[in-house]
């Protein structure tokens, strides 16, 4: 359902610093602007540059939960 989608997807923005939110929403309008271009070569680089950098992003989240999990559990 919606609602279950929208807080499973708002519980993974919790884990994003709010700098990459920034930066993200810094992505998006540069994708929009190259569209708005047509220039859809930029945009299509754009997109990926953006998907690598926000996954390396979510990566480092959950290391830096894994780490923090791991030193309560042995505390």
């Amino acid at each position: 359902n919606l609602w279950a989608q929208t807080a499973a997807l708002r519980r993974g923005f919790e884990m994003v610093p709010i700098a990459r939110i920034r930066a993200s929403l810094d992505e998006h309008r540069a994708i929009r602007r190259a569209i708005g271009r047509k220039d859809f070569a930029r945009a299509a680089l754009l997109v990926v540059a953006h998907e690598r950098d926000a996954g390396a992003a979510l990566v480092a989240s959950l290391k830096s939960l894994q780490g923090t999990v791991q030193k309560a559990s042995q505390g």
